[in-house]
């Protein structure tokens, strides 16, 4: 059972972007408690089901390794490693065109949109039963996982990425050059802590709320010039790795568009199965923290940027065009190069003069289609398990092979519709509770009577925790409206740094020019989807503009904080005697806004 389920989810989650990946030998490695593949080649096709008009021309995982707790199963936690993750990619060529390929790529984007959509209808209608059914054994909600083993390996699950670095060679976007951007980070980590946030194993009965702490450590992104005798993508995959060794990274620093920065999140989730009425008890807390953030652009970059993004743009649409390319010659056939042009003018899909036109029959065919899957998707979403006759399992296909996204969704949204729940609704709402609280408490609540009665804060709080509890709906037994407030997520930044540059054309040396700085950015928000509100707080410690291009200024900081000297002569003298020395400085920016706040009509 446990080699199944590692050979599973190897090839399922491992297998789309490695080549030769072999799991036959999993029953050896997985008697010594660990499992570690290594040196795995990446696929080429690796990022086709992304849409990009990217491929990947070299690259590799140098190891693999899940370290299984044989012995200590139920006590210690799964661990996954992977070091020296190396990509090099690169612009889809133009010229070649594998029209199966990319129809089996889009049909596998396409049914992953469906699929997804299945995904979400099942989870909304597992929270409108109460019964157990295929939806809760299946797609049940990781609000309410059950306790045992494999809720404790799930709950404990450690992941720990080292050494990625990726990167992207441009030589099609930019005339008469090449371009080099990459992205790379030290280590990524993610495991599971105790309320204090110290790493170890916990139990899922032990506690309430489960804590997971994420670490990055030196993400940084820069952006070169590049010879074309030097490209990676030429490189073996021996020389690769020495290439893309973090020891090669010191020759970057001047290229940095973002310097290595380092942050730290964590994330505090509430267990508990039943609804949280509390305003003061989210479901979700999330917090990240960092400390700085340095970025670094001249003008040289910029410029290659844009026309990085616009040859990325030409490239995408230059494949399109070849979707609706004639086999044929113009001698042989030249309406159909007559409507290729005319497609071509027209991106997204062929315009009705380019397609057959519809006749009584088609239109007869196309509705008895229509029927036909709706009635054979209804099937499956009433019971998941049904083997399907091969003639329906055929026009299935067929229907999902030639029809559009778009034409797709209406119909299994209209399947989805016509699947009846087990249970019947309950037939509660917030102006039937208000008429029960009357009927019951008139006198209490004073709606009856013709003055008003002041409420204080208890009874209020207690009025709304009965109407709330009265006035649950379907639509609010979901897994965002389920609870009052459904997360809560702050960002802090203690300092921002964006250095503008020229790039000097003699010395190939960056000439600063104008820098701005922040200091102590903190955002909150706070989610309450169950009554469509939300709150959001901002506030910025600081800001400062500084002039670096004008030599031997006397104003080199144009923009400050209130009260701040920005001179250099009178910054020497001391403090300004306008601002004491024992006050504290406030935000210079404070901002709250919240959207339909508690207790309140309006924003």
């Amino acid at each position: 059972m446990l080699e199944g389920l590692v050979a599973w989810v190897l090839n399922n989650y491992l297998g789309k972007y490695v080549e030769n990946l072999n799991t036959d030998q999993l029953s050896i490695a997985l008697l010594s408690g660990e499992v570690e593949l290594e040196n795995l080649p990446l696929r080429k096709d690796a990022f086709r089901h992304l849409g990009l008009p990217i491929e990947i021309k070299a690259g590799f995982i140098g190891k693999v390794k899940l370290q299984i707790p044989v012995r200590q199963i139920r006590s210690a936690p799964w661990v996954i490693v992977i070091e020296q993750l190396y990509v090099v990619a690169s612009p889809l060529p133009i010229h070649k065109w594998d029209a199966v390929a990319e129809e089996l790529a889009a049909q596998e984007r396409k049914m992953a949109a469906l699929d997804s959509l299945e995904a979400r209808w099942r989870l909304e209608t597992n929270n409108k039963e109460n019964n157990s059914t295929y939806y809760a054994s299946t797609y049940s909600s990781w609000l309410s996982y059950g306790t045992g083993l494999i809720t404790n390996i799930i709950e404990n699950l450690q992941l720990k990425i080292r050494d990625v670095h990726i990167r992207y060679e441009d030589s099609f976007s930019v005339p008469e050059k090449a371009i080099g951007f990459g992205i790379t980070i030290d280590s990524l980590s993610a495991q599971s802590c105790n309320e204090n946030w110290v790493p170890g194993f916990s139990h899922w009965d032990s506690s309430v709320s489960s804590f997971k702490l994420l670490e990055m450590q030196k993400l940084a992104v820069y952006w070169l010039d590049l010879e074309y005798d030097k490209l990676f993508m030429k490189m073996c995959l021996g020389e690769l790795a020495t290439a893309m060794a973090p020891g090669q990274y010191s020759k970057h620093n001047q290229y940095y568009v973002l310097a290595p920065v380092s942050a730290q999140a964590k994330i505090k989730r509430n267990r508990s199965e039943k609804p949280l009425r509390s305003p003061d008890t989210p479901r979700i807390i999330c917090d990240l923290q960092l400390d700085e953030v340095v970025m670094t652009l001249d003008n040289c970059q910029y410029d290659q940027m844009v026309k990085c993004f616009k040859g990325l743009d030409d490239v995408a649409r230059y494949r399109s065009y070849r979707y609706y390319r004639p086999a044929c010659t113009v001698k042989q056939d030249p309406r159909a190069w007559w409507l290729y042009a005319i497609s071509c003018l027209y991106p997204g899909q062929q315009p009705a003069i380019c397609r057959p036109c519809p006749t009584w029959e088609t239109c007869l065919q196309h509705a008895k289609e229509n029927v036909e899957y709706v009635r054979i998707y209804t099937k499956l979403l009433t019971s998941p398990n049904v083997a399907l006759l091969p003639e329906d399992k055929k026009l299935k296909d067929q229907i999902e092979w030639n029809r559009t996204f778009e034409e797709l969704k209406i119909l299994r949204e209209l399947s989805m519709k016509s699947v009846p729940l087990q249970n019947p609704p309950t037939n509660g709402n917030g102006s039937a509770g208000r008429s029960v609280l009357v009927r019951w408490f008139p006198q209490w609540i004073g709606w009856y009577s013709s003055c008003t009665v002041p409420a204080n804060s208890e009874t209020t709080q207690l009025e709304g925790e009965i109407l709330q509890a009265l006035s649950d709906t379907l639509e609010d037994n979901t897994l965002l409206r389920r609870d009052v407030v459904f997360g809560q997520f702050s960002f802090s930044l203690k300092t921002g740094l964006l250095n503008l540059c020229t790039m000097d054309e003699n010395t190939k040396e960056r000439i600063p020019m104008i820098e701005f700085e922040f200091k102590n950015l903190c955002l909150s928000v706070t989610s309450r989807p169950r009554s469509s509100s939300h709150a959001i707080e901002l506030c910025l410690g600081a800001i400062y503009l500084k002039d670096k291009i004008t030599p031997n200024t006397i104003f080199p900081v144009l923009v400050g904080p209130p009260g701040q000297d920005r001179t250099p002569i009178i910054r020497s003298r001391g403090p300004s005697p306008r601002v004491s020395m024992a006050s504290k400085p406030d935000d210079l920016f404070s901002l709250v806004y919240e959207k339909c706040a508690v207790n309140s009509g309006c924003d």
